[in-house]
């Protein structure tokens, strides 16, 4: 039987489970303010759950890792070292927001397929692909001043 959710159709299970979390979500609020901490903890559980379950954010922040030692280890200019690190976080934050865009996707049409959604989808992951490339480029502009290897 399909029930509306959002006003979209959706399975009845579907919109029992969303009404129970958003239930359990208005329950928390009642019995406690945010305080700074609490936004620090949560952003904190976010990495964390984006670590245990993305293997492109797992990816992305080794490669981000990888670019921060090799700009320590080459001494680059500080300016060089924050044009990397900001090009490195762009593309850890585009895969990040890719992922929560995927689960509320996902929470909305549940597994039936959209075409819509999978339009939504490939937009955002194609973001994540031009950040990925604009750091890479970067990189290597960055990178070949101090390893004469990869002058073009």
């Amino acid at each position: 039987m399909k029930k509306m959710l959002n006003g979209f159709p959706h399975d009845s299970d579907v919109v029992r489970q969303a009404q129970e979390v958003i239930r359990i979500e208005e329950k928390k609020k009642m019995f406690r303010a945010h305080s700074l901490f609490d936004s620090f903890r949560y952003a904190i559980e976010g990495l964390l759950y984006a670590v245990k379950t993305q293997r492109n954010v797992r990816i992305h922040l080794f490669a981000f890792t990888v670019v921060l030692v090799a700009g320590l280890l080459l001494h680059l200019r500080t300016i060089d070292m924050a044009i990397v690190l900001l090009a490195s976080i762009a593309v850890v934050f585009a895969e990040m927001v890719n992922t929560a865009l995927e689960l509320v996707l996902d929470m909305v049409n549940g597994t039936r397929y959209h075409p819509t959604v999978k339009i939504i989808k490939d937009l955002s992951a194609a973001g994540v692909l031009i950040a990925a490339l604009g750091a890479f480029i970067i990189g290597i502009l960055i990178f070949s001043r101090y390893i004469p290897i990869l002058v073009w």
